[in-house]
């Protein structure tokens, strides 16, 4: 018996597999073979294409930033749960400015591509005998959402274009969900 759940096998396409991860995550790869010089039969290579969830596939995002002088930031996921954050999560970690560092630090682990990082790199410096794992847990838990909801958030990103910020087009599915949680962009 296969770990992939059966709506995520709709959406595998040919030539890709799905891989299950330990955290439930569905993983999608493109496959195929190469010929190699001097190797007797064609080497497996599999690229990362993004994350299956129920509602389709998030791809991974990428641009020749260093050539384009457009520099892209997540900017949805990190957005909705900074919105969502729970009053009563913030004031049990003290005082303003560690609630935010903690906050700050549980996106960015989650987001490594995050707007948060923008400006400011250090945001999980100085939180020794902060359990960030358990904190993680308390927060979706408070907010009454998974990790998995809100991933497709991830496809909404802040782009530089030369000092000029711009947000990504948000699809009308997300629009929609992003005012039924309340959350403005």
């Amino acid at each position: 018996m296969s770990s992939i759940p059966e709506w995520a096998n709709k959406w595998k396409r040919k030539g890709t597999v799905l891989r299950a991860t330990t955290g439930g995550k569905i993983l999608m790869y493109s496959n195929k073979s190469v010929r190699v010089p001097g190797k007797k039969y064609p080497q497996p290579v599999q690229k990362y294409i993004g994350v299956v969830t129920e509602s389709g596939v998030i791809e991974d995002f990428s641009i020749n930033t260093d050539d384009s002088g457009i520099t892209v930031w997540e900017y949805g996921f990190s957005r909705v749960i900074e919105t969502l954050a729970p009053i009563q999560f913030m004031k049990e970690l003290g005082g303003e400015e560690r609630a935010k560092r903690v906050l700050c630090c549980i996106i960015t682990k989650l987001s490594p591509n995050s707007y948060l990082l923008k400006d400011r790199l250090d945001w999980c410096d100085a939180l020794e005998g902060t359990n960030l794992s358990l904190q993680r847990k308390k927060l979706f838990s408070l907010m009454g959402r998974t990790e998995e909801e809100l991933e497709e958030f991830k496809r909404i990103y802040l782009l530089d274009i030369g000092g000029r910020t711009v947000i990504s087009g948000i699809r009308d599915i997300e629009r929609k969900k992003l005012t039924e949680m309340g959350v403005i962009l």
